[in-house]
């Protein structure tokens, strides 16, 4: 018998490859931060563009980088910066800084959610991961689609979409076999908490409903930043599903 993981959805030491000028590249210069030499090559980069500068990262918190892609923005160079949405959750991060500079600034949540749930199924090779669309109608969104979207992305055969729409009776028996719901809609959190589900949830509306009906319940410990996703370890989300794997053999 399959054992499931249960999804409920709507629910640097870094190197860099440096080519020294804009032609076709003859070879690459590697660099390592810090200091290796790498800021100050990304920075020679963006100085030099003249066309267009794209770029995705989890975040940055380098002054000489950030000031560079905004001096770019302004010699009328194309810019555009994908971040992680932890960057939501910072106080003032690099994210505020471009956007503040007029640099258009997009955030990535979706790529958070999939390395948790590869993470997730590596921890847990024995289990499968449901992903269940607790909305399935056009107004307000699919969840289907997000939910396949997060499939493609971890690329795990244990990782399937639940694509059948479901009563309420029917989600609350899903719920009670799983070794763990990791809820995002609020009211797959409400229907997990009711039957004492093993459960955490994402607040992807960082600080909405969803936060305040878990302090409500003395349920904080579950809760899930965008930020946690980035850190949390396999005990931890153990411990915040109240002992998974004894609730849940």
């Amino acid at each position: 018998m399959t054992k499931w993981m249960w999804i409920a959805l709507l629910f640097v030491l870094g190197s860099c490859a440096y080519r020294p000028d804009g032609t076709a590249p003859t070879g690459w210069q590697v660099f390592f931060s810090p200091r290796g030499g790498c800021t100050e090559a990304v920075v020679d980069v963006l100085e030099r563009a003249t066309n267009s500068v794209l770029v995705q990262a989890y975040s940055f918190t380098s002054a000489p980088i950030a000031r560079a892609i905004v001096e770019a923005q302004r010699r009328h160079v194309q810019v555009a910066v994908i971040l992680d949405k932890s960057q939501r959750s910072e106080k003032y991060s690099s994210a505020d800084f471009l956007r503040n500079s007029g640099v258009a600034t997009f955030i990535d949540a979706t790529h958070a959610i999939a390395a948790l749930l590869t993470r997730v199924s590596d921890w847990f090779p024995d289990r499968a991961l449901r992903l269940h669309a607790m909305h399935h109608f056009p107004v307000g969104g699919d969840d289907r689609i997000y939910a396949r979207r997060l499939a493609r992305l971890v690329g795990n055969g244990r990782c399937l979409v639940d694509n059948t729409p479901r009563t309420p009776t029917e989600t609350l028996s899903i719920m009670a076999e799983a070794s763990l719901v990791i809820a995002m809609r609020f009211h797959s959190v409400v229907f997990a908490h009711t039957i004492g589900a093993p459960m955490v949830a994402i607040d992807y509306t960082d600080g909405g409903k969803v936060t305040d009906y878990l302090s409500e319940h003395d349920l904080a410990e579950r809760r899930l930043t965008f930020a946690d996703l980035a850190r949390i370890g396999r005990q931890d989300l153990i411990q915040r599903g109240l002992g998974m794997e004894t609730a849940r053999p």
